[in-house]
């Protein structure tokens, strides 16, 4: 069995006492020298371990005129590990009902997160656009699952629009998405970036705040995509 801190900890056990106790079932019974070099538990260890175990049930002592210690039978262990399997069943059924719940409960129309962390795991789980996205970039900045994603999209017939700053800072950036986005247009940005799905996804981002935005509401999603398409059409098509 591999030894690791997730089966010790199942079992109530550290890491050294989850070696100790496998090494000695296969001795079959060890003076804590022998069984430190076997178990690969240091020497100034072994004797707390011993007596953990012990304390737990899991080894006896035999006294002799060298001390000596056996395991106590795997049984018994088993037995232990049957009852938690029962045990963890049981909180599968009830977390299975508890996610019912969840997915059937009203979903926040409105959600406002800080950070870079928090803004990377809402990209994640934002939807996919099987209609348009439009989308105003700030850095334009590439990411390889980002542009997978919009070349499949391309082939789907998805509508696809882009703002995006064009300036020093980001004109790397931005020639390289023109390769994959020919129509993509410049807009004068201080530090805002949006993307609008389907008509009923809005994510914004303030950048100097370190904010993100992400509204689930239709009406707001249209008037977006107006607003948007207008700004659009005076926007000038970057050239090379």
């Amino acid at each position: 069995m591999k030894i690791n801190k997730l089966n010790a900890k199942i079992l109530g056990l550290t890491s050294y006492e989850f070696q100790a106790y496998q090494s000695l079932i296969k001795l079959g019974k060890s003076t804590a020298p022998k069984l430190s070099k076997v178990s690969y538990v240091p020497y100034g260890r072994i004797y707390d371990v011993l007596d953990s175990l012990e304390s737990k049930g899991y080894i006896k002592v035999i006294t002799d005129k060298i001390k000596q210690f056996i395991a106590s039978d795997p049984s018994g262990v088993i037995k232990m590990i049957d009852d938690k399997k029962e045990e963890l069943e049981s909180l599968k059924d009830e977390f299975n009902k508890l996610e019912q719940i969840y997915d059937t409960r009203e979903e926040e129309p409105v959600v406002i997160i800080k950070g870079n962390r928090n803004f990377h795991k809402i990209i994640k789980e934002k939807p996919e656009a099987k209609d348009y996205r439009y989308t105003i970039k700030y850095n334009s900045t590439l990411n390889p699952n980002w542009i997978k994603g919009y070349k499949k999209k391309l082939k789907k017939g998805v509508d696809l629009k882009n703002l995006v700053r064009f300036d020093k800072a980001s004109l790397k950036n931005v020639l390289k998405w023109k390769k994959i986005l020919p129509e993509i247009k410049a807009i004068d940005n201080e530090g805002v970036l949006m993307s609008i799905i389907d008509d009923h996804y809005v994510l914004i981002g303030l950048i100097t705040s370190n904010t993100t935005i992400v509204i689930k509401n239709e009406a707001f999603a249209k008037i977006m995509k107006k607003m948007y398409s207008a700004t659009y059409e005076k926007a000038e098509v970057i050239k090379i």
